[in-house]
């Protein structure tokens, strides 16, 4: 800490809106680093799990893995800052500091773009499949972990010296305006790096984030002359400066402050933050999902339509057409890679030449290819693709062996069987809708034309399935309610749901026997059944003609930062107000009410889980947008008043340390998130209450009672820490 610290609180220094001119310094460079790491937030996981085939390449890992990759990546980045804020504190101050991290982030964001360049090709990236592209990749991230090492607790550090011992009020409030660039960096960033990355390919996405950090980099030099005496390294006499009696007394303070010996009240307010970095654990251990399962369900469970469009009107421009055959023809072509590999256990991949690696950058070619493909009319794509879907499966299931051509003969009569108690539970509840709503025309027709549907359609499934789709048209949507309840409806939903199970058993009987005589039978037999699936989905949401349009899974990203944006002034003033009235809650109950919202927020998931169940995989939007909302006023409550309450709390020789240590508390979290997405946030989910008819709930209540405990737990404490912060609000 330097000698000119606190002259920034000085009358002579420029200020805006009542706060020093090095504040908006640090939060335009703040915003541009979050803009940066947070594009690279919105499409890490997604990255990860892409179908590696196609424009738009991934690793092709499974969700359990790419979770656990996600959690040490977050963990390591919170933990950084302990070495981080060390060696500011000791050698070299915040300020050179936040330097070095902003290079080697922007550094970091063109290593993972670099590895679609050295990728062999469109195949799964292992070390065994291609180990130059991993270690790019892993080199990207080690980057951008040791970026915001340095980067992270040094600019917040900064933000807290611009104000004086005692300015607690104003020093609170600049936390609440750095937050908020914070958040307008994260609510940009998937909204333009997230939607190129998902249309166009990821790499492009991973090149913007790296500019966004060469933008601050540029903002934090060229406006540093505001930051003067701003974290410029440990204070240290010079006896050939000669030092104004104001600077000596301002010197001798400084150095005071980073010598003195710790007393009572200095052990008891370092107890405070360490009691409250643990509880902090449990917060983003619950929130931190947001960028792993919470991610994967908005791409995968969540209703993304915009409207329904019809095929020939869509703008060129738009970004996305029908996303079920988007996946669906991800899933083809990926089945038909792996088609190929059969028989070849190590094949022999010749690598692209350099130009071909430059063509994966051209994103000029890439919008002339998708013009290309928008000509050709989306029915006879659909025509074209079914019979290559068609032809895959005849190849791969077919066999020399006799017993097993028997077995999967079988095994088919049953899939063509014709449910006779579905089609008849469904005209019958047809029948009573159509006599409930027989005074509206538009209802009488819609039902009319699906028992035709029902009657002349073999495949008895798909229509049961069509139906259910169709009874979510406005239209019906009155009738349907007041029928729900009935036997005849639950009756009708069991059989469906009994013969989609008894579809998905036959399906997986028919690959394991070719398990046993292809070396890569699981992983086919994995890909055949997503195909399957994703064939079926497609086939009910498909209206000939009509296309919905659907906005990115990343756009989901923004929410919880457009929120705080929002909700940051109607924060500041509720506090503000209290604090007048004499009533406002202290950092410990702040707390405990950040962690009982956050749990709030998961349980609201636990119906849209129930819904993206019982419909297919497609819960309604306002869910997730509920659950941001419910999660943003949470972190209101937590996050910024924590940054503030450890430059206030925190010996000032040990200022960045202990950020650092609140970081620590933040990686520990992350990578139990992490793990938690891994082991109950993947496929079905952890079994505790509701099941696997519950698809996610059970794994939405896990998170929701783990900062519940805790928050109660905090609220019990707040009172004992209260004392312990010694007249620190």
């Amino acid at each position: 800490m330097s000698s000119d610290t606190y002259k920034s609180d000085s009358p002579q220094v420029k200020q805006i809106f009542g706060h020093p001119t090095g504040l908006w310094v640090l939060f335009t460079t703040e915003l541009w680093e979050r803009f940066a790491f947070y594009t690279m937030r919105a499409i890490l996981v997604l990255y990860l799990v892409s179908i590696s085939s196609g424009a738009i390449a991934g690793f092709g890992w499974t969700e359990s893995d790419a979770y656990k990759l996600y959690g040490w990546y977050t963990g390591l980045v919170y933990l950084a800052p302990l070495l981080g804020g060390w060696i500011a504190d000791r050698f070299i101050g915040q300020r050179m500091c936040v330097v070095i991290g902003a290079v080697l982030m922007a550094l970091g964001e063109f290593c993972l773009a670099a590895t679609e360049f050295v990728r062999v090709g469109n195949i799964d990236i292992t070390g065994g499949t291609d180990p130059v592209a991993l270690w790019t990749f892993y080199a990207g991230l080690g980057l951008m972990i040791l970026g915001n090492g340095f980067f992270k607790p040094c600019i917040s550090v900064m933000v807290g010296q611009l104000y004086a011992p005692g300015d607690d009020r104003r020093r609170d409030s600049a936390f609440m305006i750095f937050y908020m660039g914070i958040n307008i960096g994260a609510f940009l960033s998937p909204l333009v790096g997230g939607t190129i990355a998902e249309i166009y390919g990821y790499q492009y996405g991973f090149l913007i984030a790296g500019f966004g950090m060469i933008f601050g980099i540029v903002s934090f030099l060229m406006f540093g002359r505001h930051l003067k005496g701003i974290g410029n390294p440990p204070a240290k006499h010079d006896s050939k400066k000669e030092m104004t009696s104001e600077e000596k007394t301002a010197h001798e303070k400084a150095v005071y402050e980073q010598t003195r010996p710790l007393d009572k009240k200095d052990y008891d307010r370092m107890f405070v933050i360490t009691v409250l970095a643990i509880f902090v654990i449990a917060f983003w251990i619950a929130f931190e999902q947001a960028g792993s399962s919470l991610n994967i369900f908005a791409k995968a469970n969540t209703d993304r339509t915009i409207a329904p469009v019809v095929q020939q009107s869509t703008p060129e421009w738009f970004f996305l057409k029908n996303e079920d055959f988007i996946e669906y023809k991800q899933i083809v072509d990926k089945v038909r890679q792996l088609s190929e590999h059969i028989g070849h256990e190590n094949p022999e991949t010749k690598g692209p030449s350099f130009s071909d690696r430059l063509e994966r950058f051209n994103i000029i070619r890439l919008l002339s290819a998708k013009k290309k493909e928008e000509e050709i009319p989306l029915e006879e794509q659909i025509v074209e693709l079914k019979k290559v879907a068609a032809e895959l499966k005849r190849v791969l299931r077919a066999s020399k062996d006799a017993t097993i051509q028997d077995a999967i003969v079988k095994l088919m009569e049953h899939v063509e069987e014709d449910n006779t108690e579905i089609v008849e539970a469904l005209l019958t509840n047809l029948d009573q809708m159509a006599a409930e709503g027989k005074g509206d025309a538009n209802v009488v027709a819609k039902i009319e034309e699906l028992k035709l549907s029902a009657k002349n359609t073999a495949d008895k499934v798909l229509v049961a399935e069509k139906i259910r789709e169709e009874l979510k048209n406005p239209i019906l949507v009155p009738i349907v309610d007041c029928l729900s309840e009935s036997d005849t409806v639950k009756a009708m939903n069991k059989k469906i749901a009994e013969n989609e199970k008894h579809r998905t058993a036959i399906l997986q009987a028919i690959t394991v026997l070719l398990a046993s005589e292809q070396e890569k039978g699981a992983k086919i037999q994995t890909d055949l059944l997503a195909m399957d699936a994703a064939q079926r989905r497609f086939d009910v949401r498909y209206v000939s003609g009509v296309e919905p349009l659907t906005f990115p899974a990343t756009w989901y990203q923004s929410v919880n930062a457009m929120c705080v944006v929002i909700f940051v002034p109607l924060f500041m003033l509720l506090w503000g107000i209290l604090a007048r009235l004499g009533i406002e809650p202290s950092t410990p109950t702040k707390f405990a009410l950040g962690l009982l919202l956050v749990s709030t927020s998961f349980l609201v998931m636990i119906p849209g889980a129930f819904e993206a169940k019982l419909s297919g995989g497609k819960a309604a939007a306002y869910w997730l947008l509920l659950c941001y909302l419910l999660a943003t006023w949470g972190e209101l409550c937590l996050s910024p008043i924590g940054l503030s309450m450890v430059t206030k709390l925190s010996p000032a020789r040990y200022a960045s340390m202990f950020m650092g240590v609140w970081f620590l508390a933040s990686s520990v979290s992350y990578i139990l998130a992490g793990y938690a997405a891994s082991y109950f946030g993947s496929g079905e989910g952890v079994s505790i209450i509701f099941g696997k008819d519950g698809g996610l709930a059970d794994f939405f209540l896990l998170m929701a009672f783990i900062p519940f405990v805790i928050g109660l737990i905090a609220l019990a404490m707040a009172p004992t820490l209260k004392r312990k912060m010694h007249g620190v609000s």
